[in-house]
């Protein structure tokens, strides 16, 4: 999800972007600079991906968020999913 969204980013002409997730893990992994622990961790290759990715010409900075503070996000994507599409001014009372 991470590869996909910054790549999305890039394609929409974003150069200066933040990068929000609640995997600690995930952090973790995209900041392992050291190869030979990168070749022994099981998604080598979705990391080779992103770090390539993050080379571009661009600023990028991917911090952890927790789990808690994504309550509204999670709220409007799940409407999202269920074929909602909608503008809000304000929050909507499923969000609150």
């Amino acid at each position: 999800a991470i590869r996909d969204g910054l790549m999305h980013a890039w394609r929409l002409g974003y150069r200066n972007i933040t990068c929000e997730t609640d995997c600690m893990e995930a952090v973790d992994a995209i900041n392992i600079y050291d190869m030979r622990e990168l070749s022994l961790h099981a998604h080598k290759d979705k990391l080779l991906q992103i770090q390539n990715i993050l080379r571009k010409n661009w600023r990028v900075k991917i911090v952890h968020i927790p789990r808690e503070w994504k309550t509204v996000a999670d709220c409007l994507a799940h409407e999202g999913a269920n074929g909602l599409t909608k503008e809000f001014i304000t929050p909507p009372p499923l969000a609150l």
